[in-house]
């Protein structure tokens, strides 16, 4: 998720001036059952040279971001291995090295649910909200590919219709999915929030599109074409990222500030 923080700093920050502005008709709810959630990770690594890359990026690029280097042990022990893929999605998980299968997993919902009773005997994390857990695992299908190549990995692929809930206290601390990023808003958004008596808000950024609300209310959709961003990242040095990559994605946020309830809102449809 480290690649996507300026991507939704720059949206979260948009979403506030836009709801401080505008306020227009109750933007409608819509179930989620039968949404899907797509993700795939690419990683290559060259034992010789000992560098990787992860969606795309080069080790320098990830660097940059706060990702580590990987450690020569590591590099030892996945050198024989031509590749690993891993495939999960709501009822079992597969995993093939060097094309050949290797294992074959339950992963429905009573299976999870045991793994959840682990996680909240012996882990030292909150408990799990169970029912939001299997918000995303139910619908979701995870593919992560490691692979022995001196090229670049393919990019990363995001396309969630599930939102991330992201909660912010009235301190402004940042929560995701109810773990503490360690990371806070600064003093002069959330002094635009309190303006605005901006509550709560859903952002939908589904491949160039901009879909937003602010306290239940819709905003107008706002399209952005990525010659006239990359313009604009270079000008004010936004720190956007990867722009093509960032206009195939599809993901979304629900923001609550201090208490209030999350939206059903579904990204993509």
């Amino acid at each position: 998720m480290n690649k996507y923080r300026p991507i939704v700093a720059f949206l979260l920050t948009f979403l506030i001036v836009l709801g401080i502005t505008f306020s227009q008709s109750p933007l409608a709810a819509t179930a989620q059952e039968g949404s899907t959630n797509h993700i795939f990770i690419d990683v290559t690594y060259d034992p010789n040279a000992k560098t990787y890359s992860l969606g795309g990026f080069t080790e320098a690029q990830l660097k940059q971001l706060g990702l580590p280097a990987l450690q020569d042990e590591l590099y030892g022990m996945i050198a024989s291995l031509s590749d690993v893929n891993l495939k999960v999605d709501g009822q079992q998980l597969d995993l093939m090295v060097d094309s050949a299968n290797l294992a074959k997993m339950d992963w429905d919902a009573e299976s999870r649910s045991f793994l959840y009773g682990m996680v909240d005997n012996f882990g030292a994390m909150p408990l799990i909200d169970q029912t939001r857990a299997e918000d995303w695992l139910s619908k979701i299908d995870v593919e992560l590919a490691l692979r022995k190549s001196p090229e670049l990995s393919k990019p990363l692929v995001l396309d969630l219709a599930t939102l991330v809930n992201v909660d912010v206290t009235k301190e402004g601390v940042v929560s995701v999915e109810g773990f503490n990023t360690g990371t806070s808003l600064t003093p002069e958004v959330l002094a635009l929030m309190e303006t605005g008596k901006i509550d709560n808000a859903a952002v939908c950024w589904q491949k160039g599109q901009l879909v937003t609300a602010v306290n239940g209310a819709a905003l107008p959709k706002i399209t952005l074409f990525p010659e006239g961003l990359g313009v604009i990242d270079k000008a004010f040095n936004l720190n956007v990222g990867d722009i093509p990559q960032l206009f195939e994605a599809n993901l979304g946020a629900s923001v609550v500030v201090g208490d209030g309830s999350h939206t059903d809102v579904v990204c993509g449809q």
